[in-house]
């Protein structure tokens, strides 16, 4: 297995970390900043970090990256794990589908994500300005603010579980403890999103607890 880490982050033009085909592969202690996805004509998502396998992300701060398409901090095709870590500003540029976003983080069909004592702010994307979730999300004492999508889910796009090829074999599941989901926005720029949510918007399974969900702008909180 392998975790590739840029020589130059400052000037990378595509993912400032990739871990695949790893076991057990953890950062602790890092920032990852200024990735680039817009020079990867093979893959542009995740323009921080693209997690094919097992990564944990611990006291790090992912920001100012951007992915021509989706996960402009993050993406998880596998299972990621992400405690007392920052995921500011970054953007995903997508505009192409209204599947696409997931700037802070987003996760593909069958991958699971675990966030704990984190926070994800003033990240930018089409869907799910902070998170975009087809797989399995568990959101613990964390913090969804400040955070923007420019059609829905401002802080949480919840939608289906895909397998390949583009086959619906499920609902994605978003289970939310002990957390903060505020000021996000979602805009529905297009006029045609059938869920905005400027807190989350839900197209899955959704189960809440001891959180708050208030001061979103965008159709409701939670939809």
């Amino acid at each position: 297995g392998e975790i590739g880490i840029a020589n130059d982050i400052t000037d990378n033009v595509h993912h400032v970390v990739t871990a695949q085909s790893v076991g057990g592969a953890r950062l602790d202690g890092v920032i990852v900043e200024a990735g680039n996805t817009a020079g990867d004509t093979n893959n542009d998502d995740g323009g921080g970090i693209y997690n094919r396998e097992t990564l944990t992300l611990e006291n790090v701060i992912v920001r100012n990256n951007s992915a021509n398409d989706d996960g402009g901090g993050i993406r998880n095709d596998g299972a990621l794990t992400v405690i007392n870590s920052t995921v500011d500003a970054n953007k995903a540029n997508s505009s192409s589908s209204v599947s696409s976003g997931g700037v802070g983080l987003i996760y593909t069909g069958g991958a699971t994500t675990t966030v704990v004592n984190s926070t994800f702010s003033r990240n930018e994307a089409l869907n799910g300005g902070a998170i975009r979730n087809d797989g399995t999300l568990n959101l613990t004492n964390s913090t969804l603010s400040g955070n923007l999508a420019l059609e829905s889910g401002g802080g949480l796009v919840n939608t289906v579980n895909v397998q390949p090829p583009f086959t619906v074999v499920g609902s994605a599941t978003a289970t939310i403890s002990n957390s903060t989901i505020t000021n996000n926005e979602a805009q529905n720029t297009s006029g045609q999103a059938t869920a905005v949510g400027g807190g989350i918007a839900n197209f899955g399974d959704v189960t809440v607890t001891n959180s708050i969900i208030a001061g979103n702008v965008g159709d409701d909180d939670i939809v």
